[in-house]
């Protein structure tokens, strides 16, 4: 159905709600303590040089939780070291 404005060649304004849950959608939350946990020892296990552990450490989070930006510096460094996250 067509509203009277969109006939007079009058662009429609879009939804606000819409757009906010778009927006909203698309921030990450934060991630929670107990990943959060992982992702601090495994750091530091980098940080020791010890990459094996770390990768270890790593696997065990979930797989949004290695994708969040976050795990991003851990995730980069481990693929540099060579392991495939």
């Amino acid at each position: 159905m067509c509203t009277a404005g969109a006939a007079r060649g009058r662009a429609r304004r879009p939804n606000r709600k819409s757009v906010m849950a778009e927006s909203v959608s698309e921030i990450r939350r934060p991630l929670g303590r107990k990943h959060l946990f992982r992702l601090i020892i495994a750091r530091n296990w980098l940080a020791i040089g010890n990459a094996e552990e770390a990768h270890r450490e790593f696997q065990l989070l979930p797989r949004n939780a290695q994708m969040h930006p976050q795990a991003q510096d851990v995730r980069q460094r481990l693929e540099a070291l060579g392991f495939q996250p």
